[in-house]
């Protein structure tokens, strides 16, 4: 447990008081860091399958936005 302020936090974790202090006391992380931390999340939390999946719906939805365009300028698809 570690307090800062008037608060108290129940947790014997290094990393997440170190980040809390620099969040609170303003070294704030790089936005490299947070879009790790974010992505290591979404990893454990949904598998690498998810990444797989958005990637299909990703370039499903590119080639019909390719293909209206091109039926909008008249050419063929």
């Amino acid at each position: 447990m570690f307090t800062c302020g008037l608060h108290a936090y129940k947790t014997s974790d290094p990393e997440a008081m170190c980040e809390h202090l620099h969040l609170k006391h303003g070294a704030a992380p790089t936005v490299r860091r947070v879009g790790r931390k974010g992505g290591t999340s979404l990893r454990d939390q949904r598998g690498t399958s998810y990444y797989e999946e958005i990637g299909r719906k990703g370039v499903r939805k590119l080639r019909e936005l390719i293909a209206a365009g091109k039926r909008e300028l008249g050419e063929s698809p």
